[in-house]
């Protein structure tokens, strides 16, 4: 129900989408699906990492049309498993997703690149073993913790007057 989540962008491209598709929801409250040509499946709350390993892999793209996603947990998610994503191209999934690599950059707010992004998903070829890689690497618990390291040597230079400058 937040305008943040962006569900309104989603639906809009969703509905002048004319894919022969099955479409997925998952978590708290449903979609409106009034004008969507494709049949709409809740699946309500979801728990439980093998549970949405199980959805994320058997997805073809996820839509995500947040317009207030710092990071993207879900994209990130998706990502591990393999699947491309569609997002918008001004909030945290920028650093996640590489256009047209391992999914779609829509401009932000635009329902009607959001579904060529979608088109561009579900028609193309995606090494999907690369998008996981790619994921894993980028988001492991090593490399997340020399971030943090480095991060924490900054501040400490920062808060003792030292110049640092990032790697």
């Amino acid at each position: 129900s937040s305008p943040d989540k962006g569900v309104q962008y989603s639906v809009a491209a969703l509905r002048g989408l004319d894919a022969d598709c099955l479409i997925a929801t998952f978590g708290h409250g449903q979609i409106d699906a009034t004008g969507i040509q494709a049949e709409v499946m809740h699946l309500g709350f979801v728990t439980g990492a093998p549970a949405l390993a199980q959805i994320y892999s058997a997805a073809d793209v996820l839509l995500a049309t947040s317009v207030a996603d710092a990071f993207g947990k879900t994209i990130a998610e998706a990502q591990c498993c393999g699947v491309p994503v569609v997002a918008f191209n001004d909030t945290g999934p920028r650093d996640i997703v590489e256009h047209r690599v391992t999914g779609y950059l829509a401009s932000a707010r635009d329902s009607d690149d959001v579904r060529v992004g979608l088109r561009y998903c579900l028609e193309g070829t995606f090494d999907r073993g690369y998008i996981s890689q790619r994921a894993r690497d980028a988001f492991s618990i090593e490399r997340c913790t020399e971030q943090y390291v480095e991060l924490y040597r900054m501040a400490l230079a920062a808060a003792k007057g030292e110049r640092s400058c990032p790697p």
